[in-house]
């Protein structure tokens, strides 16, 4: 979805699904890798809201390119969380795009889930 705030700008609000791993979620993990970070940083991060969902944004914008616009827009680090696990709240003409798209890339646990771990001394992992 374009709006005036950027692409696939939107608030869950349902509970997150198990990852759907099709080719719309590929196309959306390679789109965001090809995004061009914005040099500004937010002193914060934007968590999900979708019910109980503990996804987390980065901290920037990314600019990607969209269709056949000269000019990139605005997306955000949770694209890829909501097309595999918001699946159904996601705007149809959105992934109408994506299904387009021809790029495609394997998703990280980070980029599915937007959860951040690390691993402790003990090997346990623990969010972040």
């Amino acid at each position: 979805m374009i709006s005036n705030d950027g692409f696939l700008f939107i608030e869950p609000g349902g509970a997150p699904t198990a990852p759907i791993i099709d080719d719309i979620t590929r196309a959306a993990t390679a789109l965001l890798r090809s995004a061009t970070t914005g040099s500004v940083r937010y002193r914060g991060q934007h968590q999900c809201t979708g019910r109980g969902c503990n996804a987390m944004s980065d901290n920037a914008d990314h600019y990607i390119c969209y269709g056949k616009l000269t000019s990139k827009i605005v997306t955000h680090s949770l694209i890829v969380h909501y097309v595999a696990c918001h699946r159904d709240e996601v705007p149809a003409d959105a992934l109408l795009y994506l299904g387009t798209l021809t790029a495609l890339a394997e998703s990280t646990q980070h980029e599915l889930t937007g959860v951040r771990t690390r691993e402790t001394r003990d090997g346990s992992k623990v969010m972040r």
